[in-house]
């Protein structure tokens, strides 16, 4: 059984900022800056913090690592993170996105098991370029099939995981659920899936797009837990109100 902390979850993991803009994701940065056990920016990204941050503050908020194959970085902004002692990693297959390449790079060097955290969140993953947002949704999917490292993409009012085939507990008590979620397969059926904590529960249904799929369901009033039984992989969304 796995059991699922998305809110609470980011004490000790991996915050990765993408190429988008934020949307008032700064205040998640700054607020849970010292939270997450290592910073990275991927490619443009490290445009995206260094304009969320004013010039008195820039210096608090220096990522460890800048990956990716640099081309969408400025210069200024290169510049001032390497200064700064962010470790620069240059990334130039393109053959991957710079999220796929970032994610293979922390783990071929172990940064997620020498930093012992075992979960990453990406920013602004899920806004932008709609074939952006697939890719970085199909990155859910290859990474759960090569490492066994939850990725969390973060938006504004938006949380997504893949939950693999098993059983899971999702926690849903801090108080930054706004209350709607669903559960979707994307690219294959879910042949079961059961549910309790939510307002429609399902149970051992059948799941597909293009038949049956979960979305605008709603926490149970009062529930701290979800708990989903699936036979297949299967993305959970929810709304969150961090940024509110």
């Amino acid at each position: 059984m796995a059991v699922h902390n998305p809110i609470e979850g980011m004490r000790g993991a991996c915050l990765i900022v993408l190429n988008s803009k934020l949307y008032g994701l700064e205040t998640v940065i700054k607020a849970k800056w010292r939270d997450f056990a290592v910073h990275v920016c991927v490619d443009g990204g490290a445009n995206t913090l260094f304009d969320a941050t004013d010039i008195i503050e820039r210096s608090t908020y220096i990522p460890t690592y800048v990956c990716g194959d640099l081309d969408s970085i400025r210069p200024e902004v290169l510049q001032f993170y390497q200064q700064k002692g962010s470790k620069i990693v240059h990334l130039p297959n393109q053959n991957a996105t710079d999220l796929i390449k970032t994610l293979d790079y922390l783990m071929q060097h172990e940064i997620f098991s020498t930093n012992q955290f075992s979960s990453a969140y990406a920013l602004n993953a899920l806004w932008g370029r709609f074939d952006h947002t697939l890719g970085n949704i199909s990155t859910l999917y290859s990474f759960a099939t090569s490492h066994n490292i939850p990725i969390y993409l973060l938006s504004e009012d938006s949380l997504v995981f893949l939950l693999q085939p098993g059983r899971h507990i999702i926690k849903v008590d801090t108080g930054f659920e706004e209350g709607h979620c669903g559960l979707v397969p994307v690219g294959l059926t879910c042949k079961s899936c059961s549910t309790t904590g939510l307002e429609w529960n399902l149970e051992r249904s059948s799941m597909e797009m293009g038949k049956l799929v979960s979305t605008c369901n709603l926490l149970k009033k009062g529930a701290t837990e979800v708990t989903v039984e699936n036979s297949d992989p299967i993305l959970w969304t929810m709304s969150h109100t961090l940024i509110s």
